[in-house]
């Protein structure tokens, strides 16, 4: 009887172990980062997988808190590479996403040998104080930009190549190819940013079905001052100044999370999130 007894008390035990186990686990705590608009910034060095092409997306939360003065086309840099400042080599921007004081959304680039600015300024406003998921795409023809997984605006601009360059990633912030930040930077939060070399369709990016991803940083460390890329491209950033938050979206299909990844840095099964469902945040 007390062999019996020392058995199933073991096997509460190991119960109870697993189930305090997953139960942490299925709870852990997701951040973002929160960023001054003042001196607050994350740097991803220059790397040649993060030089897009003439088709990409960018994928970002975000969560603006304040308008101020602005940059590229009237918007504050939310993830960019490259400046609105001339570097003095006539290639300074591959790509940027910025918000406006208005609301609105601002994508594009600097056409490589020309300097000419290619972008649009999407209608659908992305308010203040609220949770928002930014998807922008260029497929060598058309500028698009995706809010909360609906089309908010596109432009027909035709097949451009990109500046090239070597300016660093910049997050809430845009630099120069030496690194030196420029004015204005974004004040929010801003969580799970990811660039793509293909141009994401309207399915996948509601279904999840994404392949070409270079850059992913899920913002998920919660503490100390390196953004870790998930992909095998090892990507890292450096943050300066913003401070961990665990203020995170919740219930919207901006909410992207990824359950792995495979050995090229592509989303494999992916579960799909639609607005008003509830799913944990990665």
């Amino acid at each position: 009887m007390t062999r019996r007894r020392h058995r199933i008390g073991l096997k509460q035990s190991i119960i109870l172990v697993l189930v305090l186990f997953f139960g942490t686990a299925a709870k852990a705590q997701n951040y973002s980062l929160s960023f001054d608009g003042v001196d607050d910034h994350v740097l991803i060095p220059n790397s040649n997988s993060l030089q897009v092409d003439e088709t990409f997306s960018i994928s970002v939360l975000i969560y603006p808190t304040s308008g101020g003065s602005d940059s590229w086309h009237g918007s504050r840099p939310v993830v960019t590479k490259g400046s609105a400042y001339n570097d003095g080599v006539g290639e300074n921007i591959n790509y940027y996403v910025g918000w406006k004081t208005d609301g609105n959304i601002v994508f594009g680039f600097e056409v490589s040998g020309t300097g000419d600015d290619k972008y649009i300024t999407a209608s659908t406003s992305v308010s203040p104080n609220t949770w928002s998921h930014i998807v922008c795409t260029y497929d060598n023809a058309d500028l698009k930009v995706y809010v909360n997984g609906i089309i908010a605006d596109a432009a027909n601009i035709g097949p451009h190549t990109p500046a090239t360059g070597n300016h660093p990633v910049g997050v809430a912030a845009a630099a120069r190819a030496s690194g030196n930040i420029m004015s204005p930077r974004f004040e929010g939060k801003i969580d799970n940013v990811r660039i793509f070399d293909t141009a994401l369709s309207a399915s996948s990016i509601l279904n999840g079905n994404e392949t070409g991803l270079v850059g992913y940083w899920n913002f998920n460390e919660g503490t100390g001052t390196t953004l870790t890329d998930q992909t095998s491209n090892d990507n890292d950033g450096t943050i300066n100044g913003a401070t961990w938050s665990t203020d995170t979206p919740e219930n919207t299909l901006m909410n992207p999370g990824f359950e792995t990844l495979d050995g090229d840095g592509n989303a494999v099964g992916w579960g799909a999130i639609h607005a008003g469902e509830s799913q944990a945040h990665t």
